[in-house]
């Protein structure tokens, strides 16, 4: 049986090792290839590919979500504010999967 701190420590490790090729591929297709992949999914469900719906903000949090498959999107601006009031409430469960899905510093900017 393993416990959450492991869990938790091998999670993190395995979104490191994701965010690295991640930034690998950004680096190999450059600014041209982000804007055609913007241009082609944005706003796309990543599990179905249908159109996300933006959902009204509330406490100034804005998520979008699909409502054929039930996928939902937490945006850079929505993680941060979850992650302030995760730990000004110390969600333990909330602050990791948010800090798992906080997006990297933008390298070089």
């Amino acid at each position: 049986m393993t416990s959450h701190n492991e869990e938790e420590y091998f999670a993190r490790e395995t979104v490191e090792k994701l965010r690295k090729l991640h930034h690998d591929l950004v680096k190999k297709i450059g600014e041209e290839g982000l804007e055609q992949a913007k241009e082609k999914f944005a706003n796309r469900c990543p599990n179905c590919g249908l159109e996300m719906t933006k959902l009204p903000s509330y406490q100034g949090v804005t998520l979008l979500r699909c409502f054929h498959c039930g996928g939902a999107f937490v945006p850079p601006e929505a993680a941060e504010v979850l992650h302030k009031r995760s730990q000004a409430k110390e969600h333990a469960i909330v602050d990791a999967i948010i800090n798992w899905i906080r997006p990297e510093p933008a390298h070089g900017k």
